[in-house]
């Protein structure tokens, strides 16, 4: 595994677009009434909605440099150089 994502070393290409949060919202224009407005052009009656995130290219350079730095391999204190 590569310590840093990179265009150079086709981190870039692989994963950009990839990630994506899901967001339920709810209905700004049936919230106030008793019931959803079936047709609605935001929720369709459903009363909320979804919103689609990509998740930024730091982001996800900055999740991936924190799992490189959580997970590498520390010496071990108690062995003895060779």
């Amino acid at each position: 595994m590569p310590k840093r994502l990179t265009a150079e070393n086709g981190a870039k290409a692989l994963l950009l677009g990839e990630f994506k949060l899901e967001v339920t919202q709810e209905c700004p224009e049936c919230r106030e009434l008793d019931e959803p407005v079936e047709g609605c052009e935001i929720c369709d009656g459903e009363g909320e909605y979804g919103q689609r995130h990509l998740i930024p290219w730091d982001k996800i350079k900055y999740i991936y440099s924190e799992a490189v730095r959580g997970l590498a391999l520390q010496p071990d204190p108690t062995s003895k150089p060779s």
